[in-house]
C-alpha cells in the first residue's frame, strides 16, 4: 500500500476512534459485558442485527470497557474514504501492517461492515491464525456474512444478535430511573411501545423522518441491491404489509396479493427481509415432539416504529404492538431457536411458548383489554395448551393489571407490560 493511501485512510478513521476525534459520549447496553465473555474465547466475535440498531456503538462500548482504547482500531467501510482505498482483503492487510509500524499493534481490530471488501473473509482468517489481535465483525445481513464465514473461518467465530434497545436500555437512553409516578410511566411505555428502540429515534423528537430513512435504507441497500430488484415499489409493498402486521400469522397469498407478484417471489422477498434482520419469522410448535413445526410462521417486527411509520392515523393495532414489543424481548432473552407460538386443530391460540433446554419452561398471552370475556378466551386457552406442555409456568401479560387467578388447578399470573420488561433479561 502506498503512503498516501494509509495516511488518507487513517485520516479518515480519526473520527471513528477512541484515540482520534471522537469524543461521543455513550451510553451502556445490556450485552456488553457478554461479548467481553465471548472474545475471551480467542475467536472472531460477529455481531449481526438490523441496520441503525446500534452495532458500531456497541463495538465502541467493547473497547471502552476494557480499557484498551489506545490500543484499538475500529475501520468503518461505510465511510467512503476508507472504502475507496480498502478494496480487496490484501488492502486490508496491508494497511494493518503499516498501522502497527506506524502508531501501534492493536490489542482489537473490530471490522465494521466489512461485507463491501472482496475477501475479507480470508483476511480475517489469516488474522486468527496469525494471533494479530482480537477480532469483532459487525453485519447487517445474516446471509452475506454467513456465506463467506462458514466456508472459510468455519469454527472460528461465535454470533451475538443485536436488537434495537430493551426497555431497559431504553429508559436508560431517556435518563429515567426508578420512575415513581404512574402518568409519567404511561408516557414512556407508550413511546416505546409505538416507536420502538432504535437509538437515534429514541434520543430525537424527528422521530418519523429518522424511520422513514432507515426504511428505505433497508429496503434498497440491505435488501433491493442484494437480491437484485428492480422494481422497487413492489418491494416497498411487502416490506410496508410487513410493518402493519407485527406479531400476525405470515400469508404468502395475502403479501403477493398486495404487492402484485406472484407468491414464491414473495416468499423470496421475505425471506431476504428476515435476512436483513427487519424481521424475524417464529414457528409454531408441535406438543408431541416440542420441535418446531414447517407450517405458517408468526412475524415478529425488528421494531415497532416501522408499524407506527405507516398506520398511524389509521386506527390502531395497539393488542399487536404490545404483543410484538413481548416476541422482540422474548427473542433477546431466549433467542429465536427457543421462542415458538402455539395453535391447537381447534383454533385456540397461546401467543408465545418458551423452550429451555428439552423441555416447555413458560407459556405467554398477551392481552390489551382484559375485560371478562377477553380474559376467559385467554385463560382457556394458555389452560389447555399447560396440560398438553405439562408446564405450570403460565403468564398473561396485560397493559394495566396485575395479579393471579385460579383456573381449577392451574395459577395463571398476570403481569404489568412494564413490570415485565424491566424483569432482568436471562444469562
Amino acid at each position: 500500500m502506498e503512503i498516501e493511501a494509509y495516511e488518507k485512510i487513517t485520516d479518515a478513521l480519526l473520527r471513528w476512534n477512541l484515540w482520534g476525534n471522537l469524543k461521543e459520549g455513550l451510553i451502556e447496553r445490556e450485552d456488553v459485558e457478554r461479548a467481553i465473555v465471548l472474545m475471551k474465547n480467542k475467536m472472531a466475535l460477529i455481531i449481526l442485527g438490523i441496520r441503525r440498531c446500534g452495532k458500531s456503538k456497541f463495538s465502541i462500548l467493547l473497547v471502552r470497557e476494557q480499557k484498551i482504547e489506545p490500543r484499538s482500531i475500529i475501520i468503518n467501510f461505510e465511510d467512503p474514504i476508507v472504502s475507496s482505498y480498502i478494496k480487496e482483503g490484501a488492502d486490508l492487510l496491508d494497511y494493518l501492517e503499516m498501522f502497527s509500524r506506524n502508531r501501534f499493534k492493536p490489542e482489537i481490530v473490530i471490522l465494521d461492515e466489512p461485507t463491501v471488501v472482496e475477501g475479507w473473509h480470508r483476511s480475517v482468517r489469516t488474522l486468527l491464525d496469525t494471533g494479530f489481535s482480537n477480532i469483532v465483525i459487525t453485519g447487517s445481513n445474516k446471509s452475506l456474512l454467513e456465506r463467506d464465514v462458514s466456508r472459510v473461518l468455519g469454527g472460528r467465530y461465535i454470533e451475538l444478535l443485536l436488537y434495537p434497545l430493551s426497555f431497559r436500555e431504553f429508559l436508560l437512553f431517556k435518563g429515567e430511573k426508578n420512575v415513581e409516578n404512574l402518568a409519567k410511566r404511561e408516557l414512556l411505555l407508550n413511546e416505546y411501545v409505538h416507536y420502538g428502540g432504535f437509538p437515534a429515534v429514541v434520543l430525537s423528537d424527528e422521530k418519523h423522518a429518522i424511520l422513514s430513512s432507515y426504511f428505505n435504507s433497508i429496503v434498497v441497500n440491505d435488501v433491493a441491491l442484494r437480491i437484485n430488484v428492480r422494481n422497487i415499489k413492489k418491494l416497498e409493498v411487502v416490506a410496508r404489509v410487513l410493518a402493519e402486521n407485527p406479531a400476525t400469522l405470515l400469508s404468502f397469498s395475502r403479501i403477493a396479493a398486495a404487492a402484485g407478484i406472484s407468491k414464491e417471489r414473495a416468499e423470496s422477498y421475505v425471506n431476504a427481509f428476515e435476512e436483513a434482520y427487519y424481521i424475524t419469522l417464529i414457528d409454531k410448535i408441535s406438543p408431541k415432539t416440542i420441535e418446531p413445526i414447517v407450517t405458517v410462521k408468526k412475524i415478529v417486527l425488528c421494531d415497532n416504529g416501522f408499524h407506527t411509520l405507516f398506520y398511524a392515523g389509521r386506527g390502531e393495532k395497539k393488542g399487536r404492538l404490545i404483543e410484538n414489543v413481548v416476541g422482540l424481548e422474548l427473542l433477546r432473552r431466549y433467542g429465536k431457536k427457543n421462542v415458538f407460538y402455539h395453535r391447537s386443530p381447534e383454533g385456540y391460540e397461546v401467543d408465545y411458548v418458551v423452550r429451555e433446554g428439552n423441555r416447555i419452561s413458560k407459556l405467554i398471552q398477551v392481552v390489551d383489554n382484559v375485560s371478562e370475556k377477553t380474559i376467559k378466551r385467554e385463560i382457556n386457552a394458555i389452560v389447555k395448551a399447560s396440560d398438553i406442555f405439562n408446564t405450570k409456568n403460565l403468564e398473561i401479560i396485560t397493559w394495566d393489571y396485575e395479579g393471579e387467578r385460579r383456573f381449577n388447578k392451574h395459577a395463571i399470573k398476570f403481569v404489568k407490560l412494564w413490570n415485565w420488561l424491566l424483569e432482568s433479561k436471562k444469562k
